[in-house]
């Protein structure tokens, strides 16, 4: 029972959880909801744990200060800065596909040090 409120044009699958709007149209509203479900889990099951981490990357005392900084740090330099340097690779260089391996580049940073987090059962965390 669902319909979409946004125009055609943009609406793809990273905003379609966003533009649906509850409205009394088809009446088997499930096999439209599966694709959205299936494909949030694998983001939310990731994230989940995200403050979990967090709180055990940093003491108490600098928790705040240790993952705010670094984290509006990397938003700006890489999160502000990829949609000009996709357009320039692909506008400029004639290479769009070196996005993708920039991407996947910094995907295999963020692996290897997810897999370098110390193990902390047990630990007092305040420390």
């Amino acid at each position: 029972m669902l319909t979409a409120s946004c125009h055609a044009e943009s609406f793809n699958s990273q905003v379609m959880g966003k533009c649906i709007t509850p409205a009394p149209m088809a009446p088997d509203h499930s096999t439209f909801l599966r694709p959205i479900r299936s494909e949030s889990l694998p983001q939310n099951g990731s994230a989940a744990i995200v403050p979990a981490v967090y709180a055990e990357l940093f003491p108490t005392s600098i928790r705040t200060v240790g993952v705010g900084v670094p984290y509006s740090i990397c938003v700006a330099v890489f999160g502000g800065t990829a949609p000009y340097l996709q357009q320039w690779l692909g506008t400029s260089l004639q290479m769009p596909g070196l996005f993708n391996i920039y991407a996947v580049l910094l995907l295999a940073v963020s692996a290897a040090f997810v897999f370098t987090l110390p193990e902390t059962k047990g630990k007092d965390l305040t420390h």
